[in-house]
């Protein structure tokens, strides 16, 4: 007997319970959904949203298989709750669920201009100026005979106009201009 048959006999026992166990707690166990037992959440806190993605979707909180066995506080409190004041605040959460998204929405902006001042803090600007001697990075796509050893930049080029978005007229020692722009990206300067 392989282990995956010992481990779906205990999923079939276990399941019954389980389904009895949500049909007979009185906090409409019926309502919970497919959500409350056998599926795996997303149940923490995701930082740039300030929600579960759960609660997102379906306006509650995910109910555990745990808590549906033994109830906790939530579980506790909800079963205290009518039927009509039940189904009044699902009503009233489903209702809020546009603010709670447009909230979380905010959130992952937020986050995202934080995440980029603090990586812009760490960024050093690199300038180029007129007749600054630099190496131009080789950009080939065909395998070379020596392997690791091919060069990764060309022989020395100097820099005849820089312009301010980072584009680059380069030309050679000898003064033969580049016909096409450079980036900045694939240029280093050169110490000699």
């Amino acid at each position: 007997m392989s282990s995956n048959a010992l481990n779906d006999g205990w999923k079939k026992d276990l399941s019954p319970t389980i389904l009895e166990t949500t049909s007979n707690l009185s906090c409409h166990g019926s309502m919970l959904g497919e959500n409350s037992h056998g599926m795996a959440l997303q149940l923490g806190v995701v930082a740039c949203q300030g929600a579960t993605p759960f609660s997102l979707v379906y306006g509650m909180e995910a109910v555990l298989p745990v808590e549906v066995e033994i109830p906790s506080l939530r579980m506790v409190m909800d079963a205290k709750v009518t039927e009509a004041e039940w189904c009044q605040t699902r009503f009233d959460q489903l209702n809020m669920i546009k603010e709670k998204r447009l909230i979380a929405m905010c959130h992952g902006q937020l986050y995202k201009q934080r995440m980029k001042k603090a990586f812009a803090k760490k960024v050093r600007p690199r300038v180029f100026r007129e007749g600054d001697v630099v190496l131009k990075k080789i950009l080939t796509f065909k395998p070379d005979s020596r392997g690791k050893w091919t060069p990764n930049y060309e022989c020395p080029y100097v820099v005849k106009r820089a312009f301010s978005g980072g584009a680059l007229i380069l030309t050679t020692i000898y003064g033969e201009e580049f016909t096409r722009l450079v980036n900045a990206d694939v240029v280093k300067k050169y110490f000699a």
